[in-house]
């Protein structure tokens, strides 16, 4: 594995303990070398496909109405949260990240995702196209801590700019997860 793969396994790791522990981020200790300026997040707005919209320099989405936006941590582009708390006292949420990787693939980057999922049941992958741009989206079962929640990781590889793209949501439900994800255009 190369250290740009260990790099982009290590953000997916942390993005990971941030989605099950409902908390921010704190400051990154290396930005991964990353030739092109951060995403600016531009305010939440509404359109016509329900909900408000979230949009950076890479990609946009949109999120349920009583969700609410974080770009606190320096470790992700952004953050949304459920506004209810769930059984764990955190609150089902989705990670937003664009990492720039000119050395792995989307055949790898979902290899690395794969990897983070438990084995029972098997996770569920599908290709699809985002933008027009292939993507991929895994659905499973995944444990950290000892706290089991149904995960879902959309990525979307950018080869003319070796961008990986990552929407990562842990415990939430079908309708959000699909205006969430379904919605997601690269810009």
């Amino acid at each position: 594995m190369s250290n740009k793969r260990v790099n982009f396994h290590s953000a997916v790791i942390f993005s990971l303990v941030l989605l099950i522990s409902g908390c921010g981020g704190g400051a990154s200790d290396d930005d991964d070398n990353n030739p092109q300026t951060p995403p600016v997040i531009t305010d939440p707005q509404t359109n016509n496909a329900g909900g408000q919209v979230y949009s950076d320099n890479f990609l946009q989405l949109n999120y349920p109405d009583d969700w609410t936006l974080s770009t606190d941590s320096a470790d992700l582009s952004a953050q949304l949260f459920d506004s209810v708390v769930n059984e764990f006292g955190g609150n089902a949420n989705c990670g937003i990240d664009s990492t720039f990787d000119p050395s792995i693939s989307l055949i790898e980057a979902t290899d690395d995702i794969l990897d983070l999922f438990d084995d029972t049941p098997a996770p569920q992958t599908s290709f699809i196209e985002i933008s027009g741009v292939p993507a991929a989206r895994v659905s499973g079962n995944l444990t950290l801590f000892g706290i089991t929640l149904e995960t879902t990781a959309q990525l979307v590889h950018e080869d003319d700019i070796n961008f990986v793209h990552l929407v990562l949501c842990a415990g939430v439900d079908e309708d959000d997860l699909a205006l969430i994800l379904n919605t997601m255009q690269l810009l």
